[in-house]
């Protein structure tokens, strides 16, 4: 890297800030993906319907302990 000139000076400083402004971006863009999936996970849980807590009618009623 030849940094003699005021020109190479600029890019390697245009090249630093552009990479800082890209990785801002980059963590922005994977912040609001982490959003929608945070979202659509509480939204397929939600869909679960409930579950009773004793079953009804007698499949799995009764345990054979003699087996």
């Amino acid at each position: 890297m030849n940094i003699n000139s005021p020109a190479s000076v600029a890019a390697v400083v245009t090249k630093a800030v552009q990479a800082k402004v890209g990785s801002a971006v980059e963590t922005l863009v994977l912040k609001k993906a982490l959003e929608i999936e945070t979202q659509n996970a509480m939204q397929l849980i939600s869909a679960i319907p409930e579950v009773s807590a004793s079953p009804t009618g007698t499949v799995g009623g009764h345990i054979n302990t003699t087996a």
